[in-house]
């Protein structure tokens, strides 16, 4: 199965002042997938591993959250800030 997702920035900052993110992924309108407390393992192109559960709080009809913005922000900042 292939979910689409979308990153979004957040109007919200962090106690550093970053301004948190996060990914929304779409639901399978058949299957309803991913339900919330899902468990997904995200693997990226170094091989970081983040165990993440999906949560409410998309506010996106049709989509859920991929774990908690705060939880993938060395993520964010790895793969998408310049170095």
């Amino acid at each position: 199965m292939l979910f689409e997702g979308r990153i979004r920035t957040l109007s919200q900052v962090d106690a550093n002042g970053w301004l948190r993110r996060e990914i929304i992924v779409q639901k399978d309108p058949n299957k309803g997938l991913p339900k919330v407390g899902d468990t997904w393992t995200l693997i990226d192109s170094d091989r970081d591993i983040y165990k993440l559960s999906f949560i409410k709080g998309a506010n996106v009809s049709g989509y859920t959250c991929l774990g908690q913005p705060g939880k993938l922000k060395n993520w964010f900042l790895k793969h998408f800030l310049p170095q």
